[in-house]
């Protein structure tokens, strides 16, 4: 900027480098703007640095969860190979019920009978314990 002659507003006046006067309160208006955009510029690079913090925990989380997929992945097999066996003895447990003539909802009042047996026989076993 340079000084020069007076536009009619204030005693001095700035001539710039296109020949056209301000006055020095638009000078300082325009330090002033010059000021909030080198402000503006480092909101604008911490937003960046930001940013890419955000991008590096983002691809943390994808290498994370591909590793949680395959393990689910596997997790998912051994499931499916575990229902199969357990189909499998089912299924050999219900063809044997069928050739001893007992029906599987019988075999459920049979572990009943035989827990109430294994705990009578315990309640009368400490009984006499006591009394010899």
């Amino acid at each position: 900027f340079v000084k020069g002659g007076g536009d009619g507003f204030s005693s001095e006046s700035t001539v710039t480098r296109t020949g056209v006067e301000m006055t020095s309160q638009q000078s300082s208006q325009i330090l002033a703007l010059r000021d909030r955009d080198q402000k503006f510029d480092l909101e604008i690079s911490s937003i960046g640095d930001g940013i890419l913090d955000l991008q590096d925990y983002a691809l943390e989380q994808n290498e994370e969860v591909k590793r949680q997929n395959l393990m689910l992945d596997s997790l998912s097999a051994k499931i499916d190979n575990v229902h199969e066996h357990v189909e499998n003895v089912n299924g050999k447990m219900k063809s044997t019920l069928e050739k001893v003539g007992r029906k599987g909802d019988k075999l459920c009042v049979d572990i009943i009978c035989l827990v109430l047996a294994i705990g009578f026989a315990a309640v009368i076993y400490s009984i006499y314990k006591e009394t010899n």
